[in-house]
């Protein structure tokens, strides 16, 4: 079992996994994106983020978005998978 204080270790797999599942996230984010707009969602707080495969399409997507993560491991990631 994986202690939380050690996920740091693993945020660079958990990002090749998100990656791996673009596809997945792909229809995700077009489906939470298509209703945010429908219901005229203009800020969104993603907790959990993870490496971002959420939270970044959805601010490149012209949302306000505050993400955050208890890991800075995996928020460093997310950082350059923004700046990507």
């Amino acid at each position: 079992m994986v202690d939380a204080n050690d996920f740091g270790a693993l945020a660079r797999y958990y990002d090749l996994f998100e990656r791996k599942n673009a596809a997945l996230y792909d229809s995700l984010n077009g489906f939470t994106t298509e209703l945010f707009h429908r219901h005229e969602v203009r800020n969104v707080v993603n907790v959990s983020c993870g490496t971002g495969a959420q939270a970044i399409p959805l601010a490149r997507g012209g949302f306000n978005v505050v993400a955050c993560d208890l890991d800075p491991s995996l928020l460093a990631i997310a950082r350059e998978n923004l700046l990507a």
